[in-house]
């Protein structure tokens, strides 16, 4: 039988009444279905032969170059935006938070331009759960070294060296 349809039915284990009456982007309910679009067989191909040639590619490049040419992407290592902020120079706590970068960038600009040169707005997103606890590379891996502050952009070139 020919496949018509792909859903992903989730069982949210932690799932809280309470945050689905308050927060609009939370599920409404403990069971969620995900439907899927069905590629064609063109799209799974072309999909197929370009992760082929990327990792063939990648095989031929060492460490430094793979992080630049390949990152991996907020997606790939599970690091969701938990919303907007906005921040005053030097300070460590929001001023206010936001759930879209819209409406951050709204009260940014409603500030009094002498007082919005004092603030600015950023993206809050959440640890990258893959790579902290999924990921066998993690320990070896240049853009996470470098994202945890462990290697400098030119302590991998001195790191090169010593190898």
């Amino acid at each position: 039988m020919p496949v018509e349809e792909l859903k992903i039915v989730v069982m949210l284990s932690n799932w809280q009444k309470g945050e689905a009456k308050y927060k609009q982007n939370y599920p409404q309910s403990p069971i969620v279905i995900i439907p899927l679009r069905l590629w064609s067989p063109e799209e799974c191909e072309a999909f197929i032969d370009k992760k082929l040639k990327d990792i063939i590619e990648a095989t031929q490049l060492d460490d430094k170059e793979l992080a630049t040419k390949f990152p991996c992407s907020d997606k790939e290592r599970w690091a969701d935006s938990q919303g907007w902020v906005v921040m005053k120079y030097g300070g460590k706590k929001a001023t206010k938070k936001f759930e879209t970068e819209k409406e951050a960038n709204e009260f940014w600009l409603a500030m009094d331009v002498k007082k919005r040169r004092e603030y600015f707005v950023e993206e809050r997103k959440s640890d990258p759960t893959r790579c902290l606890d999924w990921c066998e590379a993690a320990t070896v891996c240049v853009q996470w070294r470098r994202e945890k502050g462990e290697l400098t952009l030119g302590e991998s070139e001195r790191e090169e060296a010593l190898f």
